[in-house]
């Protein structure tokens, strides 16, 4: 049919971002990015507060803490804070976080 409306198979641009960050090698890399850069949003103000998201390396969130009391308060809080980040996110990102 002439004329016929192609807006059904446009896709939106989140459509497209979703798509690039889940089915290209940069788009991984885009969505370590995101984990350091919502640190805050996912762990709380208080936290982000005393500490600072550094990198991921094999699914590994390294993070610098600014005293050891918090380092040992936040290595107890491990596995909540590995759920939050994955639920967050969706899937697996960090599948460990070194404190230090």
């Amino acid at each position: 049919m002439a004329g016929k409306s192609r807006v059904g198979k446009l896709a939106s641009i989140q459509d497209l971002i979703h798509f690039y960050k889940n089915h290209t090698t940069a788009g991984k890399i885009v969505k370590k990015f995101d984990v350091l850069a919502e640190w805050p949003t996912i762990v709380g103000e208080r936290i982000a507060q005393e500490t600072t998201a550094e990198k991921i390396e094999n699914k590994i969130l390294k993070i610098s803490v600014k005293n050891s009391s918090w380092r040992q308060e936040l290595t107890f809080r491990k596995t909540e804070i590995l759920t939050k980040i994955n639920t967050h996110f969706g899937e697996e990102i960090v599948k460990d976080i070194l404190f230090r």
